[in-house]
């Protein structure tokens, strides 16, 4: 039973269409184009029928929660909490964040009720790869590649900053224990839009 619960997990299609939830305004900093431009992506994502739920949940932790894919590929039944949220340790000795799903609840109250292990077998190569083909990468200034999986780490880095966040805050959030990977994060998107 367990088995095949992670089965509907990972391959079945979600028809429901959503608009973007209000709580979501308060994720994105309107002062950002970048910000707002990728959660109005994520928004029609979340409709789309060919991605898995388990892609949606891994796409949604990374843009919005600026989470490592790594992170989040860990997360089992025993990491989601009574309100849905997710306990996500973070890696490289980070602090622990917790995740406010806004459009995945169903997919993590199944994880939660069958305790099960979502993203088993699932590689940050595999989403590198579809984040290229979903169109989520970015560069920012002073960079040679795109930012791909850790787009949202870009995102939440800016939001941070133009919050006026300290830098322990900042740290603790992006779980970084170095101040020169943390103003990695700040740097402006580029005007090249597009993945050459």
């Amino acid at each position: 039973m367990k088995k095949r619960a992670n089965n509907l997990l990972t391959q079945q299609r979600v028809n429901s269409a959503s608009t973007l939830p209000a709580q979501t305004a308060t994720l994105c900093d309107p002062g950002y184009q970048l910000t707002s431009a990728i959660t109005t992506q994520l928004a029609v994502l979340m409709n789309r029928n060919d991605l898995t739920q388990a892609d949606k949940a891994v796409i949604e932790m990374s843009l919005l929660g600026g989470l490592r894919i790594s992170s989040i590929l860990r997360l089992q039944g025993k990491n989601v909490l009574n309100d849905l949220s997710c306990c996500v340790l973070q890696d490289k000795g980070s602090s622990t964040v917790i995740f406010h799903s806004v459009y995945c609840r169903d997919f993590w109250r199944m994880t939660k009720d069958y305790n099960l292990v979502p993203f088993d077998g699932l590689s940050r190569y595999y989403y590198y790869r579809l984040f290229i083909k979903l169109g989520l990468n970015k560069r920012f200034e002073g960079n040679i590649n795109h930012s791909v999986t850790h787009l949202g780490r870009h995102i939440k880095g800016l939001v941070y900053k133009s919050q006026k966040m300290t830098e322990i805050e900042k740290q603790r959030l992006l779980g970084h224990k170095n101040i020169k990977n943390l103003q990695y994060y700040e740097k402006q998107p580029d005007k090249d839009q597009k993945r050459q």
